[in-house]
């Protein structure tokens, strides 16, 4: 099962809460050319979100539906978390491929702001989810290729809206 969850919803604390059953499988390796490099300077994993020195890299949303796609087969059983990239879900729903959609009602903008700094992410990272909030929460709205859609209320996680 696919979950496509936006951040600060709890990705990787249920995956560590259910190691055996779900994946945290992380967009940025694939996403950025120099992410390894860039990673080992860090101290915070949660800085490098939004660092100014990754450079992206052309179509990496291809590679990584694929990557999402070839793990989906080989366990159909796993829960796979991803974040919600839009050009990814649209690879996906063109293959056929179905997830399930879990995003915050719009106004809890300043909530998830909260809980982005409570985890440690830059402010440029903030920033980025500041700026594109409105139209990231339409855009899941509207997302056509999501089998379920959660929204989250105030407070909520993913460990307490999806049942195992």
């Amino acid at each position: 099962m696919i979950i496509a969850a936006f951040p600060a919803t709890g990705k990787t604390y249920f995956c560590a809460k259910h190691p055996d059953i779900a994946v945290d499988f992380e967009s940025m390796p694939y996403k950025y050319c120099n992410y390894y490099e860039v990673v080992s300077t860090i101290y915070n994993k949660e800085l490098i979100k939004g660092a100014y020195e990754l450079k992206l890299r052309q179509g990496w949303e291809v590679e990584y539906s694929k990557a999402i796609m070839a793990i989906e087969n080989a366990n159909p059983n796993l829960y796979i978390l991803i974040p919600p990239a839009v050009r990814v879900l649209h690879l996906l729903k063109n293959a056929g491929v179905r997830y399930t959609m879990v995003y915050p009602k719009e106004e809890l903008l300043p909530e998830y702001i909260e809980r982005s700094r409570i985890r440690g992410n830059s402010e440029d990272f903030i920033d980025v989810i500041t700026n594109f909030w409105g139209t990231c929460i339409n855009a899941a709205k509207a997302d056509k290729g999501a089998g379920q859609k959660i929204e989250l209320a105030s407070g909520q996680y993913l460990t307490d809206v999806v049942k195992l």
